[in-house]
């Protein structure tokens, strides 16, 4: 049995060495029979060449066997080469991040951008509302001005007339007054006006000869 046993190993070291010559090689019919070639190369193939069959038959087997053991025996392989899946994944994860620095470079840029435009548009803005608020100062001060020239001609044309109305009263005919009321009126709005232009500053020599002999016995009027 351990004789098999070697014979089978020798076997399966053929099959092995042309599986390495052939790495993508021919089907396990054609290596089996070219390692039966190589073994019969073997000086002890003589006396167990009736075993050769058996041995070819345990080869598979042991080839099976002893592949495992050379896996198992092997380093595992790394991850990154076993996997190309696993390789194409990293490789893009590499590239993102080495390339991490010019995706976010144009957000950066953008944002710059963006924050320029919004402070163009405030700078626009708070010109626009000072320019606004200087107009309606202009449009506040004008209506001001225009309100104080309408209240002085206003004032002026009151002024007229009081001085037209005046007028009429000092110098109205007392002669042509025969209601003693009316008389006694104007002649007290005379006294009244003489008074307010000595105050003013006015002269009222003016109006003295409308009132010589007013009251008295050459006025023809009766004394009061």
């Amino acid at each position: 049995m351990d004789t098999i046993s070697t014979q089978a190993r020798k076997l399966n070291g053929c099959v092995k060495q042309l599986e390495n010559l052939n790495p993508s090689g021919a089907s396990e019919k054609d290596i089996l029979d070219r390692a039966k070639v190589l073994f019969m190369q073997d000086p002890n193939f003589e006396k167990f060449k009736d075993n050769v069959p058996t041995a070819r038959h345990a080869a598979p087997k042991k080839r099976q066997v002893n592949y495992d053991s050379s896996q198992s025996d092997s380093h595992p392989p790394s991850p990154i080469s076993s996997s190309p899946g696993l390789s194409s994944s990293f490789n893009k994860e590499v590239d993102t991040d080495s390339g991490s620095d010019f995706s976010t470079r144009p957000i950066g840029v953008k944002k710059a951008k963006l924050k320029k435009k919004n402070d163009e548009d405030t700078t626009i803005l708070l010109k626009s509302v000072k320019s606004d608020n200087e107009q309606l100062i202009d449009m506040l001060k004008k209506s001001s001005l225009d309100r104080q020239e309408q209240l002085q001609i206003q004032r002026q044309n009151m002024a007229y007339k009081e001085q037209k109305r005046e007028d009429k009263i000092m110098f109205m005919d007392l002669n042509s007054i025969h209601d003693p009321q009316t008389r006694a009126y104007i002649m007290a709005e005379r006294s009244r006006i003489l008074q307010k232009k000595s105050q003013e500053g006015g002269s009222s020599a003016g109006f003295g000869n409308l009132f010589d002999g007013l009251g008295g016995s050459g006025s023809g009027l009766n004394d009061y």
